[in-house]
């Protein structure tokens, strides 16, 4: 609980300049330097890094928290099987939950039926992925952006539009890892593209120099999350377009919570969809569930994400229901998309 307090603490310093800004900026100072310069050591070639038998394929964030990183990566996943591939996926795996598996890969596997492998070191991860399922053709990292022992064919760069950038600082003064002109970095040869959750707002504007601008123009693509079905947690087949949940349980108490990066976008994600909620409680990002948190008194139905749901198999509990989403990118986005895997598989003959 201390931890997740910290968490707290820390991100609703990044969401504006506060007198703790004067004690964190110069740490971040350093942060932003040490972290150019270990890009540059790599791009050189004096870091070494480490090129695996399959492309790769790399959706991650600059930022810390939620971005909608999850659901574009599953997206890419099953329009690479739909093309014929058969990807792989390796991950980090931060807080496991089960069986050594942690929630977002658990969701990942769940959805795709991909292997999925974590280690903390990705290239450790892709070769293990490939000795375990020789099968798989191309390998798409869960997060990883700044693993560059890992070589990369494609990133993308997951980043929310409408929160905004807070302070545009890097940790931990601000919520990004490194500073925002890395979208774009070198080296040339890795395909990259940025996809906004949500059309970018002022404050992003604001802090994108004329390059950036230039590059998002041709390579910045709109996600947003729809295609809604509300599922039983104790029988999965039982899914439900939001109309029909609304039918369902017009006189259930509806209590919503959620363990994850910004809640609030999944409770307004449900009062978009006309969901009475009795109550919505908030838990630290990657929570992990007991079942003294979900004794809500007089809650019939408890409503929550997939990603937290994956952590509340064991309690068998029949008023649990989550939302499933897809990521819905533009055409523009899958025609550079296609292209961009047709370039790795050409220079790869």
């Amino acid at each position: 609980m201390q931890r997740d307090n910290l968490e707290r603490w820390f991100t609703q310093q990044w969401t504006k300049n506060t007198p703790w800004q004067c004690l964190l900026r110069p740490v971040s100072w350093a942060f932003t330097g040490i972290a150019a310069l270990r890009l540059r050591l790599y791009s050189a070639g004096i870091l070494g890094s480490e090129k695996l038998s399959v492309p790769v394929i790399v959706v991650g964030s600059i930022a810390v928290g939620g971005s909608g990183k999850t659901p574009t990566l599953i997206a890419l996943i099953v329009a690479l099987q739909q093309q014929g591939f058969t990807p792989g996926v390796i991950s980090r795996g931060y807080r496991a939950v089960a069986d050594g598996v942690a929630d977002e890969p658990a969701l990942i596997h769940a959805r795709t039926g991909v292997p999925v492998v974590c280690n903390a070191q990705r290239v450790e991860a892709g070769k293990r992925l490939l000795a375990l399922h020789p099968q798989v053709n191309i390998i798409v990292s869960d997060d990883g952006l700044q693993h560059y022992g890992l070589q990369r064919d494609i990133e993308l760069v997951v980043l929310d539009g409408t929160r905004g950038p807070g302070t545009a600082a890097v940790l931990p003064a601000g919520p990004f890892r490194e500073p925002i002109s890395r979208i774009f970095a070198a080296p040339a040869h890795v395909a990259r593209a940025v996809v906004w959750h949500g059309v970018p707002n002022a404050d992003w504007q604001a802090c994108l120099d004329a390059r950036l601008r230039a590059e998002l123009a041709t390579r910045g693509f709109n996600m947003r999350l729809g295609a809604e079905r509300f599922v039983q947690l104790v029988a999965p087949e039982i899914a439900l377009s939001a109309e029909d949940f609304r039918l369902k349980t017009a006189h259930n108490a509806i209590v919503a919570c959620a363990g994850i990066a910004y809640p609030a976008r999944f409770f307004r994600h449900l009062k978009s969809q006309k969901i009475a909620l009795k109550t919505a409680t908030e838990f630290a990002d990657h929570h992990t569930f007991t079942a003294a948190d979900l004794a809500f008194a007089g809650a019939d139905i408890i409503l929550m994400t997939q990603k937290d749901a994956v952590k509340c198999a064991q309690f068998n509990d029949p008023r649990i229901w989550f939302m499933q989403v897809d990521a819905l990118l533009d055409d523009a986005f899958w025609t550079w998309f296609q292209g961009s895997v047709a370039a790795v598989l050409t220079a790869k003959k």
